[in-house]
């Protein structure tokens, strides 16, 4: 059974959610995308950090957006931490900048660390005691991927899903690397056959179960 917290922080004007996720016995942590802005929300999570006596240890991205990396620098400054991402997520990264133009017709100064080892499908990342597989779910870009994290109780089980998969709706497929099919195939295939009671934690929005996303409509 894993011996887990998880804490959601929602950052930046896009409302994205980053999360702090820790094995209870050893303190390790992970941030999975990392998207807090400012100065105030950099502080809210090295406050979260220092109040949990964490060690963070890792830096996930289920995908390069910019909402998604605000806050990579501030790991970066303040942690070492390198950020992890599916190689086909560089050309994302390397944009981020330019995203902030695309996205919110504005320039948004964008810093980026230097990226650490790509992510591999099927790699299982070691946090402590704990065991996150990544799953490949191209479709809201070329190289998303999803965080799952299994327990001996279903319900307990935990998928980060990026902007794959939220609450009663889907990532959007209209950009650069975007495909319908492949998104609709990954959510299918890779996603749909976990456990019913799996915690879907979203990019944004509130959270959902696997059971509960199996009879959207649009499936």
């Amino acid at each position: 059974m894993c011996n887990y917290k998880v804490k959601r922080l929602v950052c930046n004007l896009i409302e994205e959610n980053t999360y702090v996720l820790w094995d209870a016995t050893t303190r390790e942590a992970a941030v999975i995308d990392c998207g807090a802005w400012n100065e105030t929300e950099q502080q809210q999570l090295a406050d979260l950090i220092e109040a949990e006596r964490l060690r963070p240890v890792l830096s996930l991205l289920t995908h390069a957006h910019f909402d998604h990396i605000f806050g990579l620098q501030f790991l970066y400054d303040t942690y070492g931490l390198r950020p992890r991402m599916h190689s086909a997520e560089h050309a994302n990264y390397e944009m981020a900048s330019r995203q902030t133009e695309i996205f919110l017709h504005r320039s948004i100064s964008l810093a980026t660390p230097p990226a650490g080892d790509d992510l591999s499908d099927g790699e299982r990342i070691t946090l402590g005691n704990l065991t996150l597989e990544v799953i490949p779910t191209p479709g809201h870009t070329a190289g998303g991927v999803c965080f799952y994290l299994a327990d001996d109780e279903p319900a307990k089980g935990l998928l980060f899903s990026g902007d794959t998969l939220f609450r009663q709706s889907v990532g959007r497929t209209d950009l650069p690397g975007g495909s319908t099919h492949a998104l609709t195939q990954s959510i299918v295939t890779r996603l749909f056959p976990l456990p019913a009671p799996t915690h879907v934690l979203p990019g944004h929005g509130e959270t959902t179960t696997i059971g509960d996303e199996r009879g959207m409509s649009i499936f």
